[in-house]
């Protein structure tokens, strides 16, 4: 039994969430009475338990008992309400047979999927349908099923002729174990002799549902019967109306809560098992899995170390935020999970050829939504490298014409000439950074990557990467800025324009409001009308892969969860992923997220958990919680003081001026509103992701979080309690932890300044002589769009 608890302990990673609330379970009523509703109060239970509410003694244990009144009761306090693994409740053969439904179904293992899920295991059926039943029952008792004891069915079957077959057996300590009986004629020769296995059936229990489960004749499937018991009366949510004091409000809130019964009846557990068994591959979200939301927050000072600047040279904050985020992405690739890739020596051999930017991540200066509404055009030209090893395409390195393989020994006009082949060259293109306009130019780890491809003679990314210095050095191209010489990161170069050929002009706009874009651009330019027409009906935001949480091999079972991540990325703002899973251990998730934390943190980024959906000041998921408003006492000036400044080139954000204050205090941009982004494009993610009202910024110190609102309504404050309630459980540095400001601190700071109206007038003034085009394009780029005469706006920049 000790080797089988593992996989059967209900784990639960602290601060995930679930999509769909469980509730507990609804009254059962007695087949020899009058079916009523039997109400029962878990705080001072009857002594004798009726017959209607006897299923609710799977919580029995954290019933208090009575104490004399100036006793303290410890064990109240102090004891957690664990749901044990077994339960004594089962209903007699008469009840399942009068008064429930069946529905039954047979699952069977997916061999080509799991034939490598259970790598460490014999290759035999037996051997992979009973991991795969002992899956399915893990999965049950991860979302509150129990396993029923022996004696609650033998005292079942004593009182009627029934017979129902059930042998889990305890050991010498008195520990439920899920052995076998051996007292079944089956013949199980290819069950390694273990006769018994084919028809031994398990029965958990939750509420008024009971789950049957065991192999069948041939012993290659596992069938499920499940138990529905018939309720008659209403299941209609109970509304429930009061008065709360969330924290840090200065009085009452009205609430108005519903309480609903569970909806386990209209669960989809054929499709949750043959999900298990390798038939199905999407995760919908109907059904009840775990998932945590991750923010990188780019740190205001950056180390420069061997992951950041290994051959030490002369990077800016940004370029040591880039490489850092190469690495860190490095890392979401290195547990993703291959069934057609084997694993150990093979797979090390290939990462000396692998692409760097293997998710195939976008990155910018701007911020998301102004980046889909100028780059939709151009959204769906990205590589496909993401899903093999550059060293699985070499042969396909020539020239145009076909005759002759590209080598070391090419001359330099060869090599020109096949970077600018059309098909197989490398991507030369237009590109905006900061502001600027950069014409014709190839990103460093994207020409490393060709090389590697298109020629014989190149075996690793260090062999190819001096090679490419060595054609710089040459004279074939050079950096855009003349700063760097060739590395394998996000840097842009030219070719020289003796080897470059002639490339047809492109007008480009400065970025302009996505609102009011009607009224100020109301007649596009041409150039602006193909890109409307070339524009996507949809644009994914972020991809998914399945990974590995246990690489090292310490579990006996799969462990595999999904990773959503984003596919742009902004240096100057948080990236995002997300992990869903359905009872991965939570001591593999918490080892996992504290080696990644570590490693962000030397990169210049902060790993922090942050919640799944926006807080809202109506919500009922916690009426003890709720979002601080923060008013300010003078408001920003009006918008035309800048406007004028600007010299109507750009159009002003509605909320510059609290953006502004929001970074002041040191805030960066963590989400953005569903309505910056563009309309007539449809925004998909690949997980569920939930609306979002206003723009979120999180503190650099991922202890708190605010919502710009609509103008003249100020601030909403929430403390990011996902973040700051693990200092003890591990998943994050603690010496980092120890240096963490206090959230309560720094909203009386913010609170304070709001309500300093002299404060308040001097940033306001402060802020507005500091304007310009530049710094509006640089911090508000999310409220900016395509326009065009960009010549005199860059001209005047320049």
């Amino acid at each position: 039994m000790n080797t089988l608890i593992p996989s059967f302990v209900n784990y639960t990673a602290r601060g995930c969430e679930l999509p769909n609330k469980q509730s507990s379970p609804s009254k059962g009523f007695n087949s020899r009475q009058v079916i009523r509703q039997s109400l029962i109060k878990p705080c001072n239970p009857a002594k004798n338990v009726i017959k209607i509410s006897s299923h609710l003694r799977r919580w029995h244990h954290i019933f208090p008992k009575p104490v004399p009144i100036d006793c303290t009761k410890w064990t109240s306090l102090c004891s957690p309400a664990c749901l044990p693994l077994t339960t004594d409740f089962f209903p007699t053969p008469d009840e399942l047979a009068d008064f429930y439904q069946e529905y039954t179904y047979t699952v069977s293992p997916n061999d080509e999927v799991n034939a490598f899920s259970y790598q460490d295991a014999p290759a035999s059926g037996q051997s992979i349908t009973e991991r795969l039943l002992l899956d399915m029952i893990s999965q049950r008792l991860a979302q509150g099923f129990q396993l029923v004891v022996p004696n609650s069915i033998e005292t079942s079957q004593k009182s009627s002729d029934h017979h129902l077959s059930f042998s889990p057996a305890e050991n010498n300590n008195g520990v439920l174990a899920l052995s076998r009986s051996s007292n079944n004629e089956y013949d199980g020769s290819k069950f390694g002799g273990n006769k018994s296995s084919a028809t031994t059936p398990y029965y958990l229990s939750m509420g008024h549902h009971v789950h049957k489960l065991w192999y069948d004749n041939t012993g290659q499937n596992v069938e499920v019967k499940r138990y529905v018991r018939r309720l008659a009366y209403t299941i209609k949510p109970i509304s429930y109306s009061c008065a709360v004091w969330p924290k840090y409000m200065d009085g009452y809130q009205p609430r108005q809560v519903s309480f609903h019964y569970p909806v386990l009846s209209q669960y989809n557990w054929n499709y949750l098992d043959h999900l298990i068994s390798g038939y199905q591959d999407e995760m919908t979200d109907s059904l009840r899995f775990w998932r945590a939301r991750f923010a990188l927050i780019p740190m205001e000072v950056v180390p420069s170390n061997h992951l950041t600047n290994p051959s030490n040279e002369n990077l800016d904050d940004e370029e040591l935020r880039l490489a850092g985020f190469f690495k860190f992405q490095e890392l979401l690739w290195k547990v993703r999970w291959d069934p057609n890739q084997e694993k150990g020596e093979a797979r090390n051999n290939n990462n000396r050829k692998q692409i760097s930017n293997k998710l195939d991540i976008k990155f910018t200066t701007c911020n998301i939504s102004t980046f889909v509404a100028n780059h939709s055009d151009s959204w769906g030209e990205s590589t496909d490298f993401a899903t093999m090893s550059i060293g699985s395409r070499k042969g396909s390195g020539y020239l145009a014409n076909g005759e002759k393989m590209i080598t070391k020994e090419a001359k330099l006009s060869t090599v020109a000439t096949a970077m600018q082949n059309p098909i197989t060259g490398v991507k030369l293109q237009d590109r905006r950074w900061h502001f600027k306009l950069f014409e014709g130019v190839f990103v460093g780890n994207e020409f490393v990557d060709w090389l590697i491809k298109e020629f014989s003679d190149l075996e690793s990314r260090d062999d190819a990467l001096e090679f490419g210095n060595n054609l710089m050095t040459q004279g074939l191209f050079i950096h855009v800025y003349k700063k760097h010489r060739l590395l394998d990161g996000h840097y842009f170069y030219q070719l020289e324009s003796e080897y470059a050929a002639a490339r047809a002009t492109k007008s480009w706009g400065v970025f302009r409001n996505t609102k009011n874009n009607n009224e100020s651009n109301s007649k596009p330019s041409d150039d602006q009308a193909s890109m409307s027409e070339k524009r996507p009906a949809k644009i994914d935001l972020s991809r998914s892969i399945t990974i590995d949480i246990d690489n090292s091999k310490r579990s006996d079972r799969p462990e595999r969860a999904i990773l959503h991540y984003d596919v742009v990325h902004n240096p100057k703002t948080c990236y995002h992923f997300q992990l869903d899973w359905l009872d991965c251990t939570a001591r593999l998730i918490e080892d996992l997220l504290q080696s990644w934390a570590r490693t962000a943190d030397k990169c210049g980024l902060r790993l922090v958990e942050v919640p799944v959906q926006q807080a809202r000041m109506d919500t009922s998921e916690n009426p003890f919680q709720a979002p601080v408003a923060i008013r300010m006492t003078a408001p920003p000036p009006p918008l035309s003081i800048l406007e004028k400044k600007a010299g109507n080139l750009v159009h002003i954000p509605h909320l510059y001026f609290e953006t502004e204050l929001a970074k002041h205090h040191g805030f960066v941009l963590e989400q953005e509103a569903d309505e910056l982004f563009p309309t007539g494009v449809e925004i998909t993610h690949s997980y569920y992701k939930t609306p979002a009202r206003y723009s979120q910024y999180i503190h650099r110190s991922g202890v708190a979080i605010i919502q710009i609102c609509d103008p003249g309504e100020g601030f909403l404050w929430v403390n990011n309690r996902l973040f700051t309630s693990h200092s003890n459980s591990g998943n994050q540095n603690k010496n980092i932890l120890n240096q963490l400001p206090n959230p309560d601190i720094l909203r009386l700071q913010f609170q304070r300044f709001c309500q300093d109206t002299k404060q308040l007038n001097d940033f306001w003034e402060d802020t507005t002589s500091k304007f310009s085009v530049e710094t509006l394009v640089e911090n508000c780029g999310s409220d900016l769009q395509t326009v065009t005469n960009q010549s005199s706006v860059e001209k005047e920049i320049d």
